[in-house]
């Protein structure tokens, strides 16, 4: 990484004095780069990582087939469970799996600023995703919304919810907690500039917008939802680019 190419991180490397833009530099240069994430439009979670990847410039994107690619011997020796995302990091031999494990370690190898500060910063950072994966994703999103994936991909996984309206609200009150607790002070998670936990929610919230949601359960999301989507998309275009060739498609 430029004059800090010893290091084993960019955060050694920027606390060392190499800016983040050297760091940027250095991985741009490169024929190959040394991460490769494997994701699946259908999953939220790996688009999150996905996006993150991109955003750090430091990996190569890999589509997994879930009618079963997931579950073969060379992608269970990435991520043992047989789930996405998975993450191989070719510059230490790194096999990875879980979103916010990915995530947390894509910032701090290669692009520090999107998981900042010290470790009360970054404690804040932590607990946004994990109440994101409890109290929006798990409780609710299986509930009201994954019931269309489900559908559209020929799954009985998730069945229609006995009572979509009652879903749809207690989808919105999750959603509208969240917001509460954490898109307050500014545009995003932490104020003026984009984390990993923007990214991390920003892939459920922006399929949650699409067309064919609405169209099979009535479901709209709160006002302030949609406009953290569309500011975190046109802060990060090449995020925007992945949510819509990929999610935006599947769900139009």
């Amino acid at each position: 990484m430029g004059s800090g190419a010893s290091h084993e991180s960019a955060t050694a490397a920027v606390a060392a004095g190499v800016s983040e833009d050297e760091v940027a530099a250095h991985l741009a240069s490169l024929d190959k780069k040394p991460c490769t994430i494997y994701y699946s439009p259908f999953s939220n979670n790996s688009m999150g990582a996905a996006m993150t990847a991109t955003a750090c410039g430091c990996a190569e994107l890999k589509l997994v087939d879930l009618a079963g690619e997931q579950k073969s011997d060379a992608y269970l020796a990435i991520n043992p469970y047989g789930q996405v995302p998975g993450l191989t990091d070719d510059s230490n031999g790194l096999k990875l799996g879980e979103s916010h494990a990915i995530l947390r370690y894509l910032a701090t190898q290669y692009k520090p600023s999107l998981y900042p500060g010290n470790p009360a910063s970054r404690a804040r950072i932590d607990m946004c995703m994990d109440n994101f994966t409890n109290y929006v994703f798990l409780k609710c999103y299986n509930g009201s919304i994954n019931c269309v994936i489900g559908e559209l991909l020929g799954l009985d996984a998730w069945p229609y919810p006995a009572d979509q309206a009652a879903a749809n609200a207690e989808f919105v009150a999750a959603l509208d907690k969240w917001a509460g607790l954490y898109l307050a002070s500014g545009p995003f998670v932490c104020g003026e500039e984009l984390t990993i936990a923007d990214y991390r929610a920003v892939g459920l919230l922006y399929t949650i917008m699409q067309p064919k949601i609405k169209e099979k359960t009535g479901f709209v999301p709160p006002d302030n939802v949609a406009s953290y989507v569309s500011a975190v998309l046109a802060k990060d275009p090449a995020a925007a680019v992945l949510l819509t060739e990929n999610t935006g498609k599947f769900l139009a």
